[in-house]
């Protein structure tokens, strides 16, 4: 049987992975949308996107690791990826490019997970649609579990290689600007 394809690129069952139907028309219609958006996303980054999860019912969602009980991975709005063949830094800069462009609309929220989550083989990317507050935000997440330790100790050449060029020398300048003022807030405050 044909997959039931929400978006050029993008099947239903991509987008209800570990959900069975039958779904709601309202969950339809989120999803369509949610693969409007990810598709616009693709087609800005010039690559395949493996989509993880879409949409997770609330038994689902609590059984994920880091999830929050209002995720909008509940109602269908929200999806994870992993952008195939590069790596999340070029991402970012095809992203931000074609929003500089107005290539890309509205969204809601692009999380950028750089760390691999428990039982995950790598970092991935979380996009939503802008049905909150929230607006065109792009955030890093780096602390997603209790472990918060091995999340930065993580932080190795390996990880770095992800990042080529000067994006090394970079990442390690601000994170080092970062764990610097985290140390010592009262410099911060200075003026």
């Amino acid at each position: 049987m044909a997959p039931i394809m929400l978006a050029p690129n993008f099947s239903l069952e991509e987008l209800t992975r570990g959900e069975r139907g039958p779904f709601t028309p309202s969950e339809i219609r989120n999803l369509r949308a949610t693969a409007a958006l990810a598709q616009t996303f693709r087609d800005a980054l010039g690559v395949p996107m493996d989509v993880s999860n879409g949409l997770r019912r609330p038994a689902h969602n609590a059984a994920v690791t880091g999830s929050s009980n209002t995720s909008q991975h509940m109602d269908g709005t929200a999806l994870d990826f992993v952008p195939r063949g590069i790596s999340q830094l070029e991402a970012y800069r095809r992203i931000k490019a074609a929003k500089k462009a107005g290539k890309l609309p509205t969204w809601g929220e692009l999380i950028f997970y750089p760390f691999p989550l428990p039982n995950a083989s790598s970092g991935h990317l979380h996009l939503s649609l802008p049905t909150r507050k929230e607006r065109d935000v792009i955030m890093v997440r780096i602390n997603e579990a209790e472990n918060a330790g091995a999340k930065y100790a993580a932080l190795t050449s390996s990880w770095l290689a992800r990042f080529p060029g000067y994006g090394n020398l970079a990442l390690i300048l601000v994170a080092a600007a970062v764990l610097f003022l985290l140390l010592f807030p009262e410099i911060s405050r200075r003026g």
